[in-house]
């Protein structure tokens, strides 16, 4: 969660996450369109998207004259 507050390469990514000694570690970003989705809830992800779709669309919407 500190990384993601500190930097973020898009709104929509994915972080491959280990653990050792106890202690998490990002082993690897990656774009959200390349990433394997393994044992995940796709209808959230894809409903997660969708909602940030809509929200940097009404930003964009907004910065017009």
């Amino acid at each position: 969660q500190k990384v993601i507050q500190t930097w973020t390469p898009s709104n929509g990514f994915v972080l491959d996450i280990c653990t050792s000694n106890h202690n998490p570690y990002i082993m690897e970003i990656q774009n959200l369109h390349s990433a394997g989705f393994y044992d995940c809830d796709l209808h959230a992800i894809v409903h997660a998207m969708n909602e940030q779709s809509l929200k940097d669309f009404e930003n964009s919407c907004s910065l017009l004259p």
